[in-house]
């Protein structure tokens, strides 16, 4: 629901935009909140389209830093969890 919104404000109100940064990276990065596939495609795509649409230059660095770090937890995540599974399939060996 959160991206639905974002992406139809994205042109008129900078701090919305903000604040949708703010709860996506918060979000996808908690170690609490698990989140996959489509979800985390939206997650990205959001941060995408404000980064695209937002003529604001403060909204614009937000989005590609908090696109960043999404990425960074992300790929670290699947980095881990790939050596996890590796030792598992040793161990159980």
């Amino acid at each position: 629901m959160l991206c639905c919104c974002a992406y139809f404000i994205v042109p008129h109100c900078a701090p919305v935009c903000k604040c949708t940064l703010q709860a996506l990276l918060t979000i996808v990065t908690a170690s609490s909140c698990e989140i996959h596939e489509g979800t985390i495609l939206l997650a990205v795509r959001t941060c995408y389209n404000i980064y695209l649409a937002s003529k604001n230059l403060i909204n614009q660095t937000t989005a590609k830093a908090t696109l960043t770090q999404m990425l960074n937890v992300i790929f670290a995540r699947m980095e881990n969890q790939a050596v996890s599974n590796a030792f598992l399939i040793y161990y159980v060996m």
